[in-house]
């Protein structure tokens, strides 16, 4: 889907493998589609495993511990809710396949209280370490910066 940015916050992006237009009970939305490819012969059986016991494409809500089953690591979660509050859905579906093909997925509900939560705290990080990067009225803390990559000099 490329880069997108953010409503209002220039300093969060974000590039989602997809964006989808779902229909769920009457109401048409809008999803971001996250894809993983399992390779692994480890990682590969327990999605099949995983898939055999609750079938292909199961619901789960971002609070539960049903996603953590579901989605079982914590940077693929994270990256999940990072889709939903820049783009500012409600739904992402996590796909999973291996090297024959698609096995399964998830579609994940976030509620905006979660997704207000995160980008308060992207909005954190932006105010204390990266508003320098976006607001030249911020001086570049150079010296921090040069202490940080080491090197002697930046220009």
């Amino acid at each position: 889907s490329g880069l997108v940015q953010s409503r209002g916050r220039s300093y969060q992006k974000d590039s989602p493998d997809y964006v989808a237009i779902i229909k769920l009970d009457e109401r048409t939305c809008v999803a971001a589609v996250e894809m993983k490819c399992r390779c692994a012969n480890t990682t590969a059986s327990k999605e099949r495993d995983r898939i055999s016991k609750d079938g292909k494409l199961v619901h789960a809500d971002s609070r539960s511990r049903e996603l953590r089953r579901h989605v079982q690591s914590r940077s693929e979660a994270l990256q999940c809710l990072h889709h939903a509050a820049t783009l500012g859905v409600d739904h992402v579906i996590f796909v999973v396949g291996d090297t024959v093909g698609l096995t399964g997925g998830v579609l994940i509900e976030y509620d905006a209280p979660l997704r207000q939560s995160y980008n308060k705290c992207v909005d954190d990080i932006y105010e204390t370490g990266l508003k320098w990067a976006y607001d030249t009225s911020v001086p570049i803390p150079t010296e921090e910066i040069k202490a940080a990559v080491g090197k002697a000099r930046v220009k």
